[in-house]
């Protein structure tokens, strides 16, 4: 029990540093391409629907995201 407490606790804590470095990117669509993809877990198809951009333009973003995204 205490291991899968310990377990939840260091996802949060991943999540958590996830968030905030993707809050730093300069790039606002980097940024929604990231969290719903990652953190929301949206399938490239729901992304493109929801940000109004065809699957193709999302998978530039995302590309660019990367590129952008520093994880320390």
């Amino acid at each position: 029990m205490r291991f899968l407490k310990e377990e939840r606790l260091e996802r949060v804590r991943c999540y958590q540093k996830i968030e905030r470095q993707i809050r730093q990117m300069e790039n606002e669509d980097e940024q929604e391409v990231l969290r719903l993809r990652y953190i929301k877990g949206l399938k490239w198809e729901e992304v493109a629907l929801k940000m109004n951009y065809s699957r193709k333009q999302v998978h530039r973003i995302h590309s660019s995201a990367l590129k952008s995204f520093k994880m320390t």
